[in-house]
């Protein structure tokens, strides 16, 4: 469904709760400069496992206190959440990311669970899952910020400041 926050003459509409989304949702700020967002804002149910995406029509902020939260079930396209965002997110915060139904994430999987039109800023707090014999790499593009399982790197001997992914050989001066 679509939930517009009709506020002409209003510059900013603020968020200090929960705004929980399903089936393809729509959040229209449009009318407003922007939505402050100071509580949660998550694309599925809370308090996770639902997979689905929410656009916000218009610019976000995500401010000091605030938690987007996004769950991952898979790579192809509804596995996992996804924010759209059709202005410019000025980012703070918190992401955070849960893995669901069994989901087990494999090196070279990548999503991208916010995207937007513009951005400034990061997240100031990242709260990725753990992942076994893998790490996260996370980049912050020009249309969203996408995360990548990576293999993991070790440093090849103390003091050397190289690193090398586990498994494979380096050569020691």
């Amino acid at each position: 469904g679509t939930l517009a926050i009709d506020t002409v003459g209003v510059r900013t509409a603020e968020n200090g709760g929960i705004i929980a989304g399903i089936a393809g949702s729509v959040l229209n700020v449009s009318n407003a400069s922007s939505l402050v967002n100071h509580g949660t804002l998550s694309p599925g149910v809370l308090p996770s496992g639902s997979i689905d995406q929410m656009t916000v029509a218009g610019n976000v902020t995500f401010s000091s206190g605030s938690v987007v939260t996004v769950d991952l079930s898979g790579t192809g396209y509804r596995q996992f959440d996804v924010v759209g965002i059709t202005g410019t997110a000025t980012l703070g915060g918190t992401l955070l990311v849960q893995l669901a139904g069994g989901y087990t994430p494999s090196v070279g999987d990548a999503f991208m669970p916010v995207v937007w039109t513009g951005s400034s800023g990061t997240f100031a707090t990242l709260q990725l899952p753990t992942l076994t014999n893998a790490q996260w790499q996370v980049s912050y593009t020009a249309t969203g910020l996408l995360l990548t399982v990576v293999a993991p790197t070790v440093s090849a001997y103390q003091g050397d400041n190289q690193s090398a992914p586990i498994g494979t050989s380096v050569s020691v001066p």
